[in-house]
């Protein structure tokens, strides 16, 4: 009788990724019994943004870049104004909430300028600017560089209210010398965070690759990928900073 139920209790935990499944099988039989009506509605989608990508690529390119950039200089504000605060009051765990979003959006824009610089080329490329291109290449080490900066000084924050930190921002070895230096608490917060996160870009990977297939199918548009790829590495960081704050929390 006990095996039964536990039988039935782990039958009844199946994973999200199989609700995604069932959802495609009947948006399959959905097509099928639809007709050409909903692969018309895929081709307006793709067309709309392949026209997107190719008349308003330039524009995308900056307002995503730069909107994650200027997020990133909002949450650091904020966050050191917060953790300093925490230290004067010193509180058990310091307040750095803030600072983590601000690095994570430091992060996004750095992926936002490498992985939209392509469809941007491309459609640039159809309609030479060079302007528009040399504005771009100028924005992308503007971000890189003036970023750096801005996480070097998140770093020397956190330093001054954990003075055991290691690591510096400008040496390759950061993240391991960085990780090195946390205690037991951190590194299972870190190590649930990234688990979790894994698990949900896992999941939108095998959506966004079935649904990209059935639209590849009927177009031959490329540009998705670009966008695919940037909700993905979105994905993957929201969901970090999104968990370490949550459990931070417990």
């Amino acid at each position: 009788m006990m095996k039964s139920k536990n039988t039935r209790k782990i039958k009844n935990k199946k994973s999200g990724i199989w609700i995604l499944v069932y959802m495609f099988i009947g948006a399959l039989v959905g097509m099928s019994i639809a007709g050409f009506g909903v692969y018309n509605i895929l081709n307006n989608i793709v067309g709309f943004i392949d026209s997107s990508m190719k008349s308003k690529a330039f524009e995308i390119y900056m307002v995503v870049s730069l909107g994650f950039f200027t997020a990133s200089l909002v949450f650091v504000a904020n966050g050191i104004k917060r953790f300093r605060e925490s230290i004067s009051r010193e509180d058990d765990v310091y307040d750095d909430k803030m600072l983590a979003i601000g690095m994570g959006m430091i992060s996004m824009a750095y992926m936002s300028v490498f992985i939209l610089l392509s469809p941007m080329s491309s459609a640039i490329s159809d309609n030479p600017r060079m302007i528009k291109y040399t504005i771009a290449i100028i924005v992308m080490f503007f971000i890189l560089i003036v970023g750096a900066i801005i996480q070097n000084k998140i770093v020397e924050e956190i330093k001054r209210g954990y003075p055991e930190k290691n690591g510096d921002v400008y040496d390759i070895n950061f993240k391991r010398d960085w990780v090195n230096s946390m205690d037991e608490r951190e590194k299972a917060l870190m190590h649930e965070a990234a688990y979790k996160s894994f698990q949900i870009t896992s999941n939108l990977i095998f959506a966004i690759s079935l649904l990209l297939l059935i639209v590849s199918i009927q177009t031959g548009s490329n540009n998705a990928l670009a966008l695919t790829l940037l909700s993905i590495s979105a994905t993957m960081q929201l969901t970090y900073i999104y968990y370490c704050i949550k459990l931070e929390k417990k």
